[in-house]
This record gives C-alpha cells, structure tokens and sequence, in this order.
C-alpha cells in the first residue's frame, strides 16, 4: 500500500498554516501580473487576495494561527504584517492603494537542504508616501527600493535576512537572494500558468472558498528531504501532478479540498479509482491511545494486488492472506509502541469472517500456535513479513504478528499484549470510536473515503520525529508546545472523474490539557480586577473582542483568538460601561468610558484619539452615558461630578455649548438614563439625594418627576412607560426590599426584606417581574411572591446574577468565587450542561469568531481570560 501521497500533502498543512491571510475576493485592478514573478519551479503556491485587508480577519477567527505564532518567527512576520493593517487605519490613500490587491506566496526548495520562501505583491498606483511606509516597516532604504536595486533587509532578528525589489510596480520578497533572482529571470519566460496541468488544475477551484492553495506534488514530495534522512524517503513514491485545493479557515480548524490532477498514469491512483470509496471504520477496535492511523477501501482484494504491481512471485499466498478482504484496510500505532497501552496493529475488513478464519488457518502445515484471551482465540500467522511482501513498507513492522477475529474486522498485532489490548476494549469500551478529542475531528470530515491518513499531532510528536534529520529533529523538539496546542490532521483521497481526484485535508486546534473540556482558549494576563469582562466589536471583521482591567488598573485587549493585541496603563478603575463609538463617521470605531479622574477615548490600536483623555475637574462619581439621540453618529457624553455638575460633553471631548443643567445638591452616583417616548428625549437624573430630575437635551428641567428615592439609591432598571410619568424605576433599598416606583410618585414593592442581595428578574408575558434573591450559598427565583425555585451551590455566591437571552430563552449566570466555579442556570434552576466552569468573575457571553457558538468568557484565579464553548 502507499501512503506517500497522503504524507506528501501534509506538507500543505504547514504551508497552509503558516501563509494563510486571506478571505477570497474578486481581484482588483492591478499595473502587473504578479504570477510572471512566480518561479516556474515552485512546489507550493498560494494565493491571497486582498491580503492586507483581510489579514486582521484571519488572525482574529484562527485559533490555529494563534498557536504558531507560539513560533517567534511567525510571531515576527504576524507582527510586521499588523503595522501594515494598522497604518490603513489612519493613511486613506495606502488603504486605498492596496485595497482588493493579491499577494502570492510560493515555496520551494532553495538548494541542498533549504526551503526558499517569495512574496509578490502589485498594489494598484502606489504612491510614494505607501512605498516609505512599507520600506520603514521592513527597515528597507526607500531610495534604493524605488531605483529597482536589490535591498537585504531584517526587520526583526527572529526574521531571517530578506532580499526585496520593486520591478514594474511588483514588490518582490524573497527568503534569499538567490530565490530573487530566480524571480527576476522568471519574468523573461513564460508564466508558470502557461503549464496546461497547473492551468486545468486552477480551472477547478471554487470561486466562493476564501484561498486557493497549489501543489505540485513530485516537487513538494522532494521538499521532504529536508526535514528526514535517505533511508525514510528511500521507501516512499508520489504521483506527479498539481493539487488545487480551496482553503476555508474555522476557528478551531482549516479546510482544505480540492482535486489531484496528475501528469501521467500512476499505479497507486489507478488501485484508488478502481477499489472506489466506503466507510473506513475501524475505530470500535482500536484503544483510545492511538494516535496514527492509515486507511484504504478495499472492494476487489485481488485486483487491488493486481493493478498496484505486486509481483507474481510475492502471491503465492494472496489468497489466504488478502482474498477475503471486504472493506478497510489499516495501520495504527500509538506514539510508543512499547508502552503499556502502546501497540502496533494491521485491521483488515471483511464480509465473511468465517471464510477470513479459516483461510488464515490454512496456512498452518501442522498446528497453529494459539492462545486464548476472554474467549477469543489467538493465533500466529506461520509466514515471515508476508504482508510487507504483498503490501509493502507500511507493513514491515508485522514479521509474524498474532491474529485474532473481532466482529467484521481481522486484528493483527506482532506483540501479542497489543492484540489483548484490542480484545479489552472491544469488549470493555474506551476505543478510539468513543475518544471525544479524536470523535470530534472524524466526525467533522467525510465518512467515506478511498484512502485516509490521520495523526493526532499532540500525541504522536514521537511518530513524527521517527527518521527526521538531526538538525530538523532539534527544531521539530524546540516546538513542543505548539505541537501540544494541535489536535487531528487528516488527508483523504476519492476517485473523481476525467482522471482527477478528490483530496481533502483538514488540521485542528485541540491543545491536549484541555482534552475533555471545552475550553477555547486561555490569555495569561495576570491578576485581574474582577470586573466582568467587556465585549467589543472589532469593526474591520467583525468579530468580536475583549477587554479587561487588572488589578493594576491596566486595561488589555484580547482578540477572539486569546491573543493579547495591546495593553496600556490607565489612572484608575474602568467606572461602569465601556462604550463604541464612530466619531469619524467612517465605521471605524472607538472606545469609550471613564474613570474617577478622566474621560477615555482609544483607537482599534489602543492609542488615545485626538483630544483624549480629557481630565475632569471635579471627579466623576458615576459612570458616563454615551448618547446617540438622532442615530446621526452626534453624540453626547454626561456624567455626573463630585461638585454636583452634570457634565456634558461632546464626541471631540469638549463642553458642549448651550447645556445648562443646574448643579445638584448631593453628587449623583447612577449614570444619567435616556428614556425617549412619543419622539420626546428625557434625560433621567438622580441626585444623591434621592430626587429625581427629567430634563431635556440642554438640560433644562422638562417634567417634574413626583418620585423621590432613597438617599444614595442604585438603581437595578428603568421600564419606559405610556408616558414619561407612568415610567418606572426599579430599586432595592438596604433591607433587601425591592420596589418599583412610577415617575408619577406611585411606588410598588416587588419584595419584602429579607437577607442577602435582590435583584429584578425576568418580564412575564403579564408584565409582572421574577425576582431574585441570593443568600448566602442559595440563589432563589420567586414570580408573583411564589417560589419557582431555591437551589443551594454549596458555597456563598456572589452577590450579582446576570441575565442572558440565549437558546430561545433566558439563562441566569451565577459565580461561586470559593470554589472557582462558573454557571448558567435556567429559569427552573438546572444548570446549562457541562457546567460549571472554572472562573472566578463574573462573565459575558458573546459569539466572538463568529462560527454560530457562543462563548463563556471569564477570567481564572491564576489571572488567566478564559473562553468557553457552550453546548
């Protein structure tokens, strides 16, 4: 059997992973063909339109991408790349200049045991300003760039040194002077597009996948040799041709698929497209500690021998040996072997396990050698390495394995402890089928297939480096905890039509600590503040972002990949809601809130927006309100101070001219609330004092408010009403009594006192409110003064509970700080499944990648921002 075609293609992983900054556009205009620069030679190509503008969506959504950046290297080139993406932010003629331009990344071998890596680029009329920009990113004399000369440049000494030239409008960059000069004397000849393989390869890619990525495959095959000796490559063959995948990035996961369009007739794709393609399930008989599996359909056994050149003298058992076989064909292995779990097995399928047994007997001239174990017998195949022999190198590890018969699957092992293995899970459980981390990744690729090759990387690490060379080997063992970040890589092959076939081939992100749990990710920030975390909209993509405080007072920007954008010192502690703003009109957005001491405003890059902070002259005694009263992006800004002002201020930070609030006689400690009703604007303001004011837009007093409340009152919620003053406020007072007071003067009580903290629950359909009360270690809803339920979590709680409409309904979240736990209850008191969580501060919960889950996002007792995958 050969399985050199699936190893050769896991090379694009790596290729893929590491060069992938796309979402598939339409391909603006451009002043050249960037693909004349593209060596003739290259074994892998990808292409990346609009790639700068798009580059900030990928490293937002992959969680792969996150952990290579665990690489300073890649970490280097993610952060150069970021400087670019940053200077669109603020530069509208470079934003413009590269809008809509592709890049193309190309790999190939760079003499003796080096890979040779060439950027080029052909953004649309670059101006003199865009090209001093990206010279002085890259550390590259502008002069020399815009006279054609070859400039070596390193930007970062995690970088290697990298030779770059502008020709025609086309930025070339090269991993080595000799890989430019290959490009350079590239333009002279014919495009590697004029290759009529490559060309109908291209002519099958998707028009709606977000990349394309190209592989020759016999030159790609011989980049191998780079990282394994002789001996390894000596025993493996590929098909030469082009594979043409469309590339689609997950969050946790990228996919590619695509065809195989080969050169010529090859033996081992002629075996693929006659055997066709079936389930390849042979999971149910493999323990749980497998990591690497090879497996091919088999339908016509004989002809499959036949048509894959074995030689005739190599088949004089064929028929005992492999006749019988209806179905998968496999190797496993765990990453050592030796262990006490670890094992090597051959797995045949069959139709007839009978007709498999005794054909397998037959081979015997005297008595087998057998044993018994829990009621199966187990046998000794008589033969020396028949199977290497009839299905090669894959099979040299079974010399004279032991035998045994398992439901519809023959079980070969050449350590007879491995084959215990195989007969105690088949009977106990604990297989590979039922191993969540592998069961996750199989079930989000095709069922059926031609040929598979899967590895779980984090665990077969020591497989991997089987073989390599010493230099590759020490790099591959410097990396280890990038490798434990990876969870399955597959590769499947399928017969297709007019000589193609189908590949796919897919990599996870599943770190192994977090095996069996749902964990997403996790930023080691240090200690926290406990203020629930912020959720912000990242307004180039779309996803979503974090923000936090540490106790520090330093405030940190997290992507919704639990990567660490920016960090920066603030004057104090975040005073309630964290704002988004457009203040350029431009959908560019801002963030906004305050402290005790200032007014905030910080760009996407976390650097203060021109006139922030703004230093306030009397402190703050409550947080700001941002309001929008128009939708017109004409906003305003007031808070309370402790002088007793109402402070109004507008987007660029100035006093906004014609406000004339009167001072209040007690400081205010609630934001200042908006209520609009019959296209009138109310601003709502309580004074320390408990009096309530309802001005308008300039502050002037616009209805007098019959309601006084409590001295120093918090107030839990505003319901608008019919009219401003059949509008409600909500509020607890010191004896854990919860009322609901209309601006008119009427005040209802919602909840008697009581002990511990009460808060408003849900609106009913009969505009009644639940209540909820948390004592101690108990949280209780009632509705209506009846209890709905009382559930005790066995160690005090927090004293806050917060609401969230999520699966069609409301969710209640609640934090046991003692035990670092996390949870979500339903409106009868059950716990969302999985729960709890490890956490210790209250959480959000927000779809941040965008993939249709939602997530739990909430900081540990370590300091670390976690995020969690809800069911």
């Amino acid at each position: 059997m050969r399985r050199a075609l699936t190893i050769l293609l896991l090379l694009t992983i790596a290729g893929a992973a590491g060069w992938t900054l796309y979402r598939w556009k339409a391909p603006g205009t451009q002043r050249s063909d960037p693909w004349r620069s593209v060596p003739a030679r290259s074994a892998v190509i990808l292409e990346i339109p609009d790639a700068l503008s798009t580059w900030d969506a990928f490293t937002h959504t992959s969680q792969l991408w996150g952990a290579f950046e665990q690489v300073p290297g890649i970490a280097s080139a993610s952060d150069l790349l970021a400087k670019v993406v940053a200077q669109l932010e603020t530069d509208r003629a470079f934003e413009q200049s590269v809008a809509g331009v592709p890049l193309l990344v190309a790999l190939m071998r760079d003499g003796g045991e080096h890979l040779g890596c060439l950027l080029v680029f052909a953004p649309d009329h670059m101006s003199s300003e865009g090209v001093a920009t990206i010279a002085g990113i890259l550390g590259a004399d502008v002069s020399a760039l815009n006279n054609g000369q070859v400039v070596e440049v390193r930007p970062d000494t995690a970088l290697p040194a990298l030779s770059v030239r502008i020709v025609n409008g086309v930025w070339t960059i090269a991993s080595s002077a000799g890989v430019l000069e290959e490009a350079d004397l590239q333009r002279a000849q014919p495009s590697i597009t004029a290759d009529s393989v490559l060309a109908r390869a291209m002519n099958t890619l998707g028009a709606g996948a977000e990349a394309h990525l190209l592989v020759h495959t016999e030159r790609a095959f011989g980049t191998l040799g780079t990282w394994w000796t002789p001996d390894v490559m000596k025993d493996l063959s590929t098909p030469n041709g082009w594979v043409a995948l469309d590339v689609r990035s997950r969050p946790d996961a990228l996919i590619m698929s695509g065809l195989l369009v080969p050169m010529q007739d090859d033996p081992a794709l002629a075996t693929l497209a006659e055997q066709g393609v079936g389930p390849l399930g042979v999971t149910r008989v493999l323990p749980a500690e497998v990591s690497w599996l090879y497996a091919e359909h088999v339908a016509d056994p004989m002809r499959y021998l036949s048509t894959s050149g074995v030689p005739e003298e190599e088949q004089t058992h064929a028929n005992a040996l492999f006749g019988w076989v209806r179905g998968t064909v496999a190797t496993a292995r765990t990453s050592d072997p030796e262990g006490a779990r670890g094992g090597v097995w051959a797995l045949f399928g069959t139709d007839d396990p009978e007709s498999a047994r005794q054909a397998l007997d037959g081979l015997c001239t005297s008595p087998c050698d057998t044993l018994s174990y829990r009621s199966h017998r187990m046998s000794e195949l008589p033969l020396t390495h028949a199977y290497e022999r009839l299905l090669g190198p894959s099979f040299a590890a079974f010399e004279r394995p032991w035998w045994t018969v398992l439901g519809t699957t023959v079980v070969m092992a050449q350590d007879v402890n491995a084959l215990r293995i195989s007969i105690d899970v088949y009977n106990d459980g604990n297989t590979l089928a039922e191993d969540e981390r592998t069961l996750s990744w199989l079930a989000r690729i095709s069922a059926e297939a031609g040929r598979m090759h899967w590895c779980d990387v984090a665990r077969c690490t020591a497989l991997i480096q089987q073989g390599m060379r010493a230099d590759a080997a020490s790099a591959f063992a410097h990396h280890t905890d990038l490798w434990s970040q990876l969870g399955g890589v597959s590769v499947q092959l399928s017969p297709g039509q007019h000589g193609m076939h189908h590949v796919t081939i897919g990599a996870q992100f599943a770190p192994l600590e977090d095996r069996g749990t749902r964990l997403l990710w996790a930023a080691e920030i240090g200690p926290l503040s406990g203020r629930k975390p912020d959720i912000l909209r990242n307004h180039t993509n779309n996803t979503r972002e974090v923000l936090v405080q540490d106790a520090a007072h330093r405030i940190h920007l997290v992507s919704s990949t639990g990567k660490v954008l920016w960090s920066r010192a603030m004057d104090g502690p975040i005073l309630g809601d964290v704002h988004q703003v457009d203040r350029f009109r431009n959908g560019k957005l801002q963030v906004m809130f305050n402290t005790a001491g200032q007014l905030h405003q910080i760009d996407r890059n976390g650097k203060d927006v021109d006139g922030f902070p703004v230093t306030l002259r009397s402190q703050a005694t409550a947080p700001m309100a941002v309001f929008d009263y128009d939708a017109q992006r004409d906003y305003r800004i007031i808070l309370p101070t402790a002088d007793g002002r109402i402070m109004n201020f507008g987007i660029d930070g100035m006093v906004v001219k014609g406000w004339e609030a009167a001072p209040l006689a007690v400081p205010a400690v609630n934001a200042v609330r908006h209520v609009r009703i019959k296209n009138k604007d109310f601003l709502l303001v309580v004074g320390g004092s408990g009096k309530v004011l309802l001005l308008d837009r300039r502050g002037v007093e616009r209805e007098k408010a019959g309601l006084v409340l409590p001295d120093t009152t918090v107030i839990a919620d505003i319901t608008p009403g019919n009219d401003i003053l059949s509008t409600r406020v909500i509020w607890s007072d010191s004896t854990a009594a919860l009322f609901s007071g209309a601006l008119n003067g009427t005040i209802d009580r919602l909840a008697s006192p009581g002990s511990g903290v009460v808060l408003p629950g849900d609106r009913n359909a009969d505009g009644s409110l639940d209540v909820l009360r948390i004592t101690a270690d108990s949280l209780i809803m009632t509705r209506a003064g009846r209890p709905v339920f009382s559930r005790s979590f066995g160690a005090a709680l927090l004293p806050r509970a917060d609401r969230y409409a999520m699966n069609g309904g409301a969710m209640i979240g609640v934090v046991v700080p003692d035990r670092a736990q996390v949870l979500l209850v339903d409106g009868m008191g059950h716990a969302l499944k999985n729960m709890p969580l490890e956490g210790v501060s209250p959480f959000s919960i927000a779809d941040l990648n965008l993939d249709g889950t939602l997530e739990l996002i909430t900081t540990r007792a370590n300091g670390s921002l976690v995020a969690y995958q809800l069911p």
